[in-house]
């Protein structure tokens, strides 16, 4: 019996190392990818600053990622916890069952980059009817173009969440340096003919790329098979439904804030493009690290009944995600403007635009540093085949952005788009917390919420007081040294699990 109990401990201390080591190696490689898509940005900018090309571009991106995002996230949700499944039944079902999820949905796919093509200004005035003629006729040519990108993206997240379910988590680390190893020269050769139109091209070669490596690394889970259709598909198909309703209609406001971006002067869409770069290089880096591993062993947990384990994975998740995201999302919204200017103001990229994404990024704060609680919440309910409510509270959010967007964009502008998304993230997030709670499971670390928003907090005011008292140079660096200090103890912990536990393992 003691030997029993003493196997599961084993195989669940393992497991948990295994998370733990692909959170690493995520972070480590997802740390080197964002960095290679942060030289990409500043390259842009550059280039062509806030140009109204680039709007038009980054507005003709917009259409062919919703697609992909609006169906891979409802279906990755639930093609984990229920591959899972079928592989711990038969793997060689699994193999079959991976391979019919693939024809399906890159059939839908291609069906939607078809509508694309042959509806190009319909899609861009969907996403901004403020543009003039010659900005719709410009995105509307790059979106010609892009049709295929959700084909090629669409695949690669499904491969993606495949590696996952794996524990393939060092091959989908590394596929993630393909993209912009070879966007970045494509867009620096191809610019002085293409102009903006070059980052179109850049995305297109470099994520088909990606796919084609992540399906090298992940063709021995799949089985061709004439039978497509199954009873394993159809289940998938009625869970993933109501999640990608929910999606589509999230997107929603996504369009909803470009919309109105379109209508003030030009330059606010690229604004808000910079804005989401420099956050999403934290969300990626130091946050769905953790959160995507988690996918993975949360999924097994809810499948094994372990409610304990689920309860401990959540809130341990959810210390360490916002440990990591309060100090340094706190860090760039209040050093914004000076880290705008720092990192974009040359070539193209002039002063009013450096203002246009400080903005941005103030008006996000929240957005990012509740982001993991939200995920949490949403997959607990996903892993345990909940999802219709979803779709209900999607309605809700919707409705929240759109009034929010109308009532904060003629006063704040661009930041009042930014600080609609995070109020409804905000006000969402405490719904999904409290609908968790009720199933009784408490993961939101408290202590550790309030006592960083002091600290951050603490830290922004003596750092005015130091400004209006002083020069700005002390301002900067007591700031900035702050800040860094702050983030050091607060992840004092994963840093000593990082040194003690993994690294030896890595090079032994």
């Amino acid at each position: 019996m003691r030997d029993g109990k003493n196997q599961r401990r084993f195989v669940l201390k393992k497991g948990i190392q295994t998370v733990a080591a692909g959170s690493l190696y995520i972070t480590v490689f997802t740390l080197l990818s964002k960095g290679l898509g942060f030289f990409r940005e500043v390259l842009t900018a550059d280039l062509f600053g806030t140009s109204w090309r680039l709007d038009a571009v980054v507005i003709a991106l917009s259409p062919a990622r919703v697609i992909t995002s609006i169906i891979s996230a409802g279906l990755i949700a639930v093609f984990v916890p229920q591959y899972i499944k079928i592989r711990k039944r038969d793997p060689e079902d699994s193999r079959r069952f991976v391979w019919s999820v693939f024809v399906t949905f890159g059939v839908i796919y291609a069906v939607f980059g078809g509508f694309l093509m042959l509806f190009p200004s319909f899609f861009v005035k969907v996403f901004a009817p403020g543009f003039s003629t010659e900005i719709l006729d410009y995105a509307s040519d790059t979106l010609k173009l892009l049709a295929v990108f959700p084909f090629i993206s669409g695949l690669q997240q499904l491969l993606s969440g495949l590696l996952k379910a794996e524990r393939r988590f060092l091959q989908y680390s590394i596929a993630q340096l393909i993209f912009n190893i070879f966007a970045i020269p494509l867009i620096f050769f191809l610019s002085p003919y293409l102009n903006e139109m070059s980052i179109a091209y850049g995305w297109i070669v470099g994520n088909a790329l990606v796919t084609v490596i992540m399906f090298l690394f992940s063709s021995k889970f799949i089985s061709a098979s004439t039978r497509i259709f199954s009873e394993d598909l159809r289940f998938i198909l009625y869970l993933a439904i109501p999640l990608v309703i929910s999606s589509g209609l999230g997107q929603v406001s996504t369009i909803v804030d470009k919309a109105f971006l379109s209508l003030l002067p030009p330059g606010q869409i690229s604004g808000l493009h910079y804005a989401d770069t420099l956050l999403g290089i934290v969300s990626s880096v130091f946050i769905i690290s953790f959160l995507e591993t988690t996918r993975t062993e949360l999924s097994e947990f809810v499948a094994n009944d372990d409610v304990r384990n689920v309860q401990l994975r959540m809130r341990k998740t959810a210390k360490t995600s916002l440990s990591i995201a309060i100090p340094i999302v706190f860090w760039i919204a209040f050093m914004g403007e000076p880290l705008v200017r720092l990192i974009f103001e040359h070539g193209e990229f002039t002063s009013e635009s450096t203002t246009v994404v400080a903005i941005a990024i103030i008006g996000y704060t929240a957005r990012i540093i509740f982001q993991p609680l939200g995920f949490l919440a949403r997959q607990f309910f996903i892993s345990h085949g909940r999802v219709r409510f979803m779709v209900y509270l999607t309605f809700f959010g919707i409705a929240l952005n759109f009034f929010f967007d109308w009532i904060l964009l003629e006063p704040f502008g661009i930041g009042g788009i930014t600080a609609s998304t995070s109020l409804v993230t905000l006000i969402s997030t405490a719904i999904w917390v409290y609908l968790v709670k009720r199933k009784g499971v408490s993961f939101v670390p408290w202590k550790t919420i309030v006592m960083l928003l002091g600290l951050s907090t603490a830290i922004v005011l003596i750092s005015l007081a130091i400004r209006s008292i002083a020069s700005e140079t002390l301002f900067l660096i007591v700031g900035n040294c702050s800040f860094f200090a702050l983030t050091l103890w607060a992840t004092r912990d994963i840093m000593k699990y990082i040194l003690r536990r993994l690294i030896p393992k890595i090079f032994s």
